[in-house]
């Protein structure tokens, strides 16, 4: 048991905790996507991974001082208290990019991967609205764009990082099932992402963000959800079918697609505190990285 004077210094520092958080849990995904892959471990792929996804995630925190002002004001508080953090942005950005360059990996993916971070944070993207004309916003004030391109690109990620990094290439890859997890890992992230999105859709309206859920409004966002789920479920059963002797890999991404209720339903019935479901949130980060090492060792 932690003692009341360990509990509050942690609660104070959980907005920063959440960041060093998600960093770890991708560096996770990546080590159980090397496993999958029968790739060596390598200490440069975890480097890259865990210092692109902080660098991201803490930009992310000084851009939405805002709306988390009206979301979580414990957190808006923090940062705006703690600006000097935001260097440790910078040096994760750079500190990524030069250990590329040294290794000499440095490639067109990478840069990409580095801009859009920080495209998706910064007002960098012409975007035309009526009745506002061109402005420039965001990548994560589009609505649905960012969902999905930020799930595309850290689902092809998992892999590709591990893959573009790796010294030892492995003999032959069976593309069916990588492209499975790959894809059940865009949907973890989309719905991590969007029911972000739904617990801060209030605040985003206060504030004039838009998103999808400021559009739809909290049930039919829930149902649109719940809905891609399904669908997916549906889908897998489908590809299961088709292409059998997958068995494990099927059960795991069905269960990918299920995880999500742990948090919806708490979410629609008020049951926990939104710091209880943020965590249950990104925790799916933490749950493909185990069903990743799992599979490793099913497959031997």
């Amino acid at each position: 048991m932690l003692s009341p004077a360990v509990r509050a210094v942690l609660d104070r520092q959980r907005p920063m905790l959440l960041v060093l958080y998600l960093a770890f849990g991708g560096v996770l995904s990546v080590v159980g996507a090397m496993m999958y892959l029968g790739l060596p471990f390598s200490l440069l792929t975890c480097l890259v991974s865990g210092g692109t996804i902080f660098g991201v995630y803490l930009l992310n925190r000084f851009t939405d001082v805002r709306e988390d002002f009206a979301n979580d004001t414990v957190r808006s508080v923090f940062f705006v208290s703690h600006r000097s953090l935001l260097r440790l942005a910078y040096v994760a950005f750079t500190g990524v990019v030069v250990t590329l360059v040294l290794t000499g990996s440095l490639n067109a993916y990478f840069m990409s991967l580095l801009l859009l971070g920080v495209v998706y944070s910064c007002r960098l993207v012409p975007w035309y609205e009526p009745g506002r004309g061109l402005r420039f916003v965001r990548l994560k004030d589009t609505p649905l764009v960012k969902n999905v391109l930020v799930s595309a690109l850290w689902g092809v990620s998992v892999f590709a990082v591990p893959l573009l990094l790796s010294r030892a290439h492995p003999a032959s890859i069976d593309l069916y099932p990588v492209g499975l997890l790959a894809a059940a890992m865009m949907l973890s992230t989309f719905n991590s992402t969007f029911f972000g999105d739904i617990m801060d859709m209030d605040g985003d309206r206060l504030v004039g963000t838009t998103t999808l859920p400021t559009m739809l409004g909290e049930r039919r966002s829930l149902l649109l959800q719940t809905g891609v789920n399904v669908a997916w479920l549906g889908t897998i059963g489908w590809l299961s079918w088709l292409r059998p002797g997958y068995c494990a890999e099927t059960a795991f991404v069905a269960v990918l697609a299920t995880y999500p209720a742990a948090y919806l339903v708490p979410f629609s019935r008020k049951w926990l505190a939104r710091r209880s479901l943020e965590f249950l949130a990104e925790l799916d980060l933490v749950v493909f990285a185990v069903g990743m090492v799992v599979l490793s060792v099913v497959r031997g």
